[in-house]
């Protein structure tokens, strides 16, 4: 028999330590697989961020564009309004 370290009343034998052993190693590959998908995710989701970030500059961007051709528009508008 084994004694657990952290609770001396729970006896564990070496063949369920040996079985649950065998069944940690048969989802070891799974956890590596989903702990794979997990980073791809975070890393989806840190793009997705950016993307909207960069949306958002976008139109903050096109909105100061359209603000400054209408004022070359006004511009161009006294500009034609003086005599030479």
């Amino acid at each position: 028999m084994l004694c657990a370290t952290r609770d001396r009343r729970t006896q564990v034998s070496a063949e369920a330590f040996d079985e649950l052993h065998r069944r940690l190693e048969a989802i070891a590959p799974e956890i590596e697989v989903l702990s794979a998908q997990i980073r791809h995710l975070e890393e989806v989701e840190g793009l997705q961020r950016e993307i909207t970030h960069l949306r958002e500059e976008n139109q903050r961007l096109q909105h100061e564009w359209r603000k400054l051709l209408d004022e070359v528009a006004r511009i161009a508008v006294l500009f034609g309004r003086q005599s030479p």
